[in-house]
């Protein structure tokens, strides 16, 4: 690197560190951060038990900084910060090795200022860490299949499989990528990869049990697929409607432009191999677990598809490179007015579960023997980091609350119910999914046998809704 792309580089590393910094602490922890930073505090047995589906280099990282994070919001946060931003400098030397530093510089300029990863670079969950390790895997990929170099590419490969069992989409497309290049283009050391591809396998078949297990014991409507993850995947990656719209115009506009008698399209029909290569880069690792998802069990979510911002990134690079000088910066400049209207609008709307308020509307009514009852039972992780403290840090976290009045629903009525007998004043807390069903037994026989007598709703800008009602015996 020379001296101004070491100049540009810290500057954009640190605009990169501000931009998602910025809010991160303003918000309560959501289910799934709270359940990572649960984990994270016990023994290495408890962190690769069967408690999620996702494997355990997240919550390991949690558990070696957490003398140093315990259970403060933003320095939890800012090491899904950390990761983010060290994406940068990954993303651009990959961006250059397949393409050039041109491309390179405009492709990260653009995932600096992506609303979708610096929304999940802002999250205490594993989402960034598999960005970036992608990143990492596909540029030692590239390297491997350039100059025949295995080491480093088995090593972050390892790591990258993980961070999150959606990686494994990455490291089939990768395969096929390399058969392809082996066929077509130039004969590769195949022996050497199948061994790299082995270790591989089966250093995951642990994870692979332990998945097995999970799936035993956990009810697939906890994944749910739709046609809306569909219809949100692109301009959730895209950041937000307008910017798909945005993309969409450009890719029309690179279409035409290429296709006009005055443009020469030499250049393209060079670098065809690394633009198929790329292609499938973002189609494949979504496509699998879409159809794993139509066809077999539930698995797709849209966050779980976060490397594919990397080829998605590289190809708007790509097209905003090819088209004429005005034309180019105008795009630029749009992209990144409308990444920054979407990040402002991010930060101003109530994106996560408010257990923050929740707890401060209860605690005007709650005493000693008010009994809480929690439905869907699963979100006791979230309650107790703000109502109950002392039981967060309990392995027997169950065990705690029910110590503290605190009680889960599972859909066991008969059993459920006995629950609030005695009691004279009752906390019914839940956490609703609009668009989908949820029981209502337990909040019925509440309302025949008690008295409302205060409420409270705050909902999420993705039709989550967390209820709060406070019941006395009639």
């Amino acid at each position: 690197m020379n001296k101004k792309e070491i100049i540009f580089f810290c500057g954009l590393f640190i605009l990169s560190i501000l931009l998602r910094v910025k809010g991160i602490s303003d918000e309560s922890l959501w289910l799934d951060e709270s359940i990572s930073i649960y984990h994270s505090q016990f023994s290495f047995s408890n962190i690769i038990s069967p408690n999620e589906p996702h494997p355990p280099l997240y919550t390991l990282i949690l558990k070696i900084l957490f003398p140093i994070i315990n259970h403060n919001i933003f320095r939890i946060r800012f090491i899904s910060v950390v990761f983010g931003a060290l994406s940068l400098p990954v993303f651009y030397f990959l961006v250059k090795k397949i393409f050039d530093k041109k491309i390179a510089l405009i492709s990260s300029v653009i995932l600096c200022f992506s609303p979708y990863h610096i929304a999940y670079s802002q999250e205490a969950r594993m989402y960034s860490l598999l960005f970036f390790l992608s990143a990492v895997s596909i540029f030692f990929f590239f390297d491997t299949i350039k100059n025949k170099k295995h080491i480093e590419y088995t090593v972050f490969s390892f790591l990258l499989l993980y961070s999150h069992f959606f990686s494994v989409f990455v490291i089939i497309t990768q395969n096929i990528i390399f058969l392809i290049e082996h066929i077509t283009v130039r004969k590769q050391d195949f022996k050497k990869w199948i061994v790299v591809q082995l270790i591989l396998v089966i250093s995951f078949i642990p994870h692979i049990l332990r998945l097995s297990d999970y799936s035993k014991t956990t009810s697939s409507d906890i994944w749910r697929f739709s046609f809306f993850e569909l219809r949100k995947l692109l301009p959730g990656i895209s950041g937000s409607d307008s910017l798909f719209f945005l993309y969409t115009c450009l890719l029309i506009f690179f279409l035409f432009f290429l296709s006009s008698k005055s443009r020469k399209i030499s250049s393209v029909k060079k670098e065809e191999n690394v633009l198929i290569y790329v292609f499938l880069l973002f189609t494949i690792p979504i496509l699998i677990p879409i159809l794993f998802s139509l066809f077999f069990e539930n698995i797709f979510m849209t966050r779980y598809v976060i490397y594919c911002l990397i080829p998605f990134t590289a190809l708007l690079g790509y097209m905003i490179d090819r088209l004429p000088g005005l034309v180019k910066y105008c795009f630029l400049i749009l992209i990144l007015f409308l990444s920054l209207v979407s990040i402002t609008r991010h930060n101003s709307e109530i994106n996560n579960e408010d257990w923050n308020r929740i707890d401060s509307f209860i605690q005007d009514f709650r005493d000693e023997n008010t009994i809480i009852i929690l439905e869907p039972g699963y979100i006791i992780h979230s309650f107790v980091f703000y109502s109950e403290t002392d039981c967060f840090s309990q392995e027997d976290i169950y065990r705690c609350a029910a110590e503290h009045n605190i009680f889960t629903l599972w859909n066991r009525f008969d059993q459920e119910k006995d629950y609030v007998n005695n009691a004279l004043q009752i906390i019914y807390i839940r956490r609703k999914i609009f668009g989908s069903e949820s029981s209502t037994q337990y909040y019925n026989y509440l309302s025949n046998n008690f008295t409302i007598i205060n409420k409270a709703a705050y909902k999420t800008v993705y039709d989550v809704e967390l209820q709060a009602f406070i019941f006395e015996r009639t």
